[in-house]
């Protein structure tokens, strides 16, 4: 039973001193303190406004979010939104690696910033705007590159050179597929139906700024193109060069990434109050 002060009181301890202004201290035998259970607790370093025994505090938190281990990833090694989805087969849509058609890019390069054009009788191809695409896609987006690139493909480099794949663009790359050089009208987008493809086979994004209407109807591959139906908002990465710097950046869009995945319509002016994610 709990002691009481009074005649029922249980001596003191003389090595331990008086407590309290002289009281006796506490039973041996005292109820021990509840501690509140741990899932009523903010951690991974939330706030919970209370004192150190009634939850974690933001420095508590920290501390034991270094010491204890993480909770699972949801998405993938860098934890981006944009992963952890479903594609209409079921497949884990594998978002953090992009299939780029590199024509596509070494051409808009030279239109753009090198100012290139046909009527000057020059090739507007240059690996240089192929090598900055890729660089930014590696280093600041941390994606897995695959380029594609007709068979026996040559062009200028720097404008200095005419050279075949460089070799540090191809060591940037995962794989660098060739488009086998066909002829005829039917194959004169071999390249743009290898793109598709490739990036269907992977379950992945790919880079082009063609807009691929027409393989939306005309891809005889039933699966392929329902991927490409289904799943092209989210999938299609588009690009731009900044002409006054050179500089290769992505067109991301506005929409949630989750709304793309779902094919999920809103309205713009509800999108400045919907999540990011």
């Amino acid at each position: 039973s709990r002691g009481s002060s009074g005649s029922g009181a249980l001596p003191s301890n003389p090595s331990s001193g008086a407590v309290d202004g002289g009281h006796q201290p506490a039973p041996r035998n005292k109820a021990p303190q509840v501690i509140p259970p741990r899932e009523h607790l903010k951690p991974w370093g939330a706030e919970t406004g209370g004192s150190a025994s009634g939850g974690w505090s933001s420095e508590a938190a920290k501390a034991s979010s270094a010491t204890s281990p993480s909770p699972p990833e949801r998405f993938n090694d860098f934890n981006d939104p944009r992963s952890g989805h479903k594609d209409c087969f079921g497949r884990d849509l594998n978002l953090k690696a992009v299939v780029v058609n590199f024509a596509n890019i070494g051409h808009s390069y030279g239109r753009t910033v090198l100012r290139l054009g046909e009527s000057k009788g020059m090739q507007m191809f240059d690996w240089e705007g192929v090598r900055r695409c890729v660089r930014f896609l590696k280093a600041e987006q941390r994606m897995k590159v695959t380029g594609v690139i007709p068979a026996n493909f040559e062009g200028f480099d720097n404008r200095v050179t005419w050279a075949a794949l460089p070799k540090d663009i191809e060591q940037m790359c995962e794989t660098v597929e060739e488009t086998p050089r066909v002829t005829g009208r039917n194959h004169s987008s071999a390249d743009d139906e290898m793109t598709i493809k490739c990036a269907y086979r992977r379950a992945c994004c790919f880079l082009d700024n063609d807009n691929y209407q027409e393989w939306m109807v005309q891809l005889r591959d039933d699966k392929a193109r329902t991927w490409l139906q289904e799943h092209r908002e989210l999938v299609h990465l588009r690009y731009y060069f900044d002409a006054g710097l050179g500089t290769f950046d992505l067109l991301s869009g506005n929409y949630p990434v989750t709304s793309l995945a779902l094919n999920e319509m809103c309205e713009k002016r509800n999108l400045s109050r919907m999540g990011r994610a």
